[in-house]
């Protein structure tokens, strides 16, 4: 299984509740699992969309075989309701833990950074010396 993201713009006008109900259910029926929901609401759009210059802004997190992205895409595509939407792979573990698991604290931040930042012995080699060659 992989994980995706859908990226969702309601039209404003629209039932946001339900449309977001009926977005679960369009993943659900092509055999997505483990939702994690992110609503940013209504936000004003960088260009008009169908006339449109507010738009109602929706995410979705969920695992999916890749054999029915095909399904989600075709049904989407059809839905009079969206101004916008994209589904993206998310290759991003970290994002997908749930709303209800602790927050890691910048310690913890701070040593992965650490650990990603290549470390060299030579540092001094290259660098100025204070000892004057007179």
């Amino acid at each position: 299984m992989r994980k995706y993201e859908l990226a969702v713009i309601f039209n404003v006008k629209d039932d946001s509740s339900a449309l977001k109900e009926k977005m679960k259910a369009i993943v659900s029926e092509n055999g997505g699992t483990d939702f994690v929901e992110d609503d940013w609401g209504v936000r004003k759009l960088a260009f008009p969309i169908k006339k449109q210059f507010d738009g109602y802004y929706y995410f979705l997190k969920f695992s999916s075989e890749p054999a029915g992205m095909k399904g989600i895409k075709k049904t989407l595509y059809l839905e009079e309701e969206l101004l916008r939407y994209l589904i993206l792979l998310d290759e991003h573990k970290h994002v997908f833990k749930r709303k209800n698991s602790s927050k890691p604290t910048p310690s913890k931040v701070v040593d992965e950074i650490q650990k990603e930042i290549p470390h060299n012995d030579s540092e001094g080699k290259n660098a100025p010396s204070s000892e004057s060659n007179s």
